[in-house]
Order: structure tokens, then sequence, then C-alpha cells
């Protein structure tokens, strides 16, 4: 109850970790509405990744692993970036960057087997902003913690949901 986001996985990590299984039917109905801009995308994933840090810091550790991916990654990047920069060695620099690119194009191209044109060639950009926002949420998250401040009180804006 003390979470404003993430209190679905929170209540998961908590069945889990008394021994619990989770079971999704197949045979439940939903209705989920995609965000119509990607400025909402955006605020949606950042907002997710930077409510974790409330759960980090309530059981000690991330509820599953792969919430650090999209941080790591970008400090992989920045890492590598930096690296070529300082030994003057720019295609080292561009690795990282120019792998997610051709992942990302992969992925969009593969993505007309099921999608139409138009929307596959968006599907780069919405897999851009899921892992940039989430990474973006995380760092302002830890900078939150780090400098004691009071970002995740309810009357916050931070606190205002992103629909």
């Amino acid at each position: 109850e003390d979470l404003v986001r993430n209190q679905d996985d929170e209540l998961n990590f908590r069945i889990t970790q008394a021994g619990g299984k989770i079971f999704v039917s197949p045979r439940i109905g939903y209705r989920y509405f995609v965000r119509e801009h990607p400025k909402q995308l955006f605020r949606q994933y950042y907002q997710y990744a930077f409510w974790r840090l409330p759960m980090l810091k309530k059981h000690g550790r991330p509820t599953t692993l792969r919430q650090l991916v999209p941080p790591l990654f970008y400090v992989a990047m920045a890492a590598t970036a930096a690296v070529g920069f300082v030994s003057n060695r720019p295609l080292l620099g561009l690795a990282v960057p120019a792998a997610y690119g051709g992942a990302l194009a992969a992925f969009g191209i593969t993505s007309t087997r099921e999608l139409d044109l138009r929307a596959a060639g968006l599907v780069p950009l919405a897999v851009v902003i899921l892992h940039s926002s989430y990474a973006a949420g995380w760092f302002a998250g830890v900078w939150a913690t780090l400098t004691g401040s009071d970002a995740w009180d309810r009357r916050r804006a931070s606190a205002h949901l992103s629909r």
C-alpha cells in the first residue's frame, strides 16, 4: 500500500519469496490501452523504473535482475564511448551503439512478419523509448536516493499517473 507504482511486481515478489507461484490463466480477459504518444510511453517506463527504488530499499535487492539491464546497458554504452574518445579510437566508442542500432533495425525488419510496414517501422523507436526511459528513471531514482530527496512523496508530481 505504500507504493505508488509496481504494486503488482512487489506482490508477486513476496509471493514467490514465500514459496508461492504466480498463475496467469489464459481465460482471463483484459483490455490494454497503448500510449498514444512517445512522450506518454517515455513517462510510463520512466516512472516504472523510478518507483523501483522504494522496492529495492524495502527488500534490499531488485525483485528481478532484468530490471538492471537497461541502466547497466546505458552505463556500458557511455563507458565504451568514453574509452573510445580517450584512447582516440572512435570506432571502439561507436561499437556498442552501432550494435544496438543494428539489433533495433533487425527487430524492426522481423516485425514486418506480424505488423504492417508503418507499425514495424515504429517498433525500434518504441524499444529505444522503453530502454532509455527505464534507464533514465532508474538513474533519477538513484540520484533521488543519494540526495535524500522526498521524490517519493505521494503529493509530488512524480507520483501522478502517466496515463
